[in-house]
């Protein structure tokens, strides 16, 4: 379960909980590509999907997407068309964002500091 602490147990050297919080998507609900921090700032991000998959295996709705940059000048774009329980883990940097739903969806996201190990 979830703990009321703001360090991860055993872990709290390495990675500290920044922020949590639920969204809730309604039918046509969507969310625009955003990041959750810059360069400059060590974080990671994980969602957690709470609801199913929409059925539809010929289209995205609902589905992450994701553009990831190589270093080398090249952009791989991701879709990912999570179901109940999943859970996507990023560096916040990633630019991400959800197709539109035509069902309710709900998620649960957490952003951890994080530090480089030594």
């Amino acid at each position: 379960g979830i703990r009321d602490s703001s360090t991860s147990r055993g872990l709290g050297d390495v990675y500290k909980r920044q922020a949590l919080w639920t969204i809730e998507y309604r039918k046509g609900g969507w969310q625009k590509a955003h990041r959750h921090s810059d360069h400059n700032v060590k974080k990671i991000s994980a969602v957690c999907y709470l609801t199913p998959a929409d059925p539809d295996e010929s289209a995205f709705h609902g589905a992450t997407f994701a553009y990831l940059y190589d270093g080398q000048g090249n952009t791989h774009d991701l879709c990912y068309k999570a179901d109940r329980g999943d859970v996507l883990i990023f560096k916040s940097t990633v630019l991400h964002g959800c197709y539109p739903v035509r069902d309710n969806k709900r998620v649960f996201v957490v952003d951890y500091f994080y530090k480089d190990k030594k």
